[in-house]
């Protein structure tokens, strides 16, 4: 049970090793995730699945990483019911527009 523990104390300080953060010059802290009471997210970003899913999918990850506890509203984590996307934008503290080729056409 120890060697267990031990291993497992191992494995989750070699994964924290080198993860980016974003901190602020002033204080040197990283920043604070507030949202208003009527958002859910902190930004809501749209895209078309055909020519910019991957990179989408890339930039969100890349932002969760650099900022840990960003609530980003993404189609492959959020998207439960296509007749709530108006609502989802709404609860949004931003929208993002990833135009790619025939966002418009979508």
């Amino acid at each position: 049970m120890i060697l267990l523990f031990a291993l497992f104390i191992v494995v989750l300080g070699v994964n924290s090793i080198g993860v980016p953060t974003i901190r602020l010059i002033s204080t040197n802290d990283t920043p604070r995730l507030e949202l208003s009471k009527d958002c859910k997210d902190h930004m809501f970003i749209s895209h078309v699945w055909k020519s910019g899913q991957d990179k989408t999918h890339k930039i969100v990850r890349m932002i969760q990483q650099y900022l840990p506890g960003i609530n980003i509203w993404l189609d492959v984590d959020s998207l439960t019911d296509i007749s709530n996307l108006e609502e989802s934008v709404a609860e949004a503290a931003r929208f993002v527009l990833f135009y790619s080729k025939d966002y418009f056409k979508s």
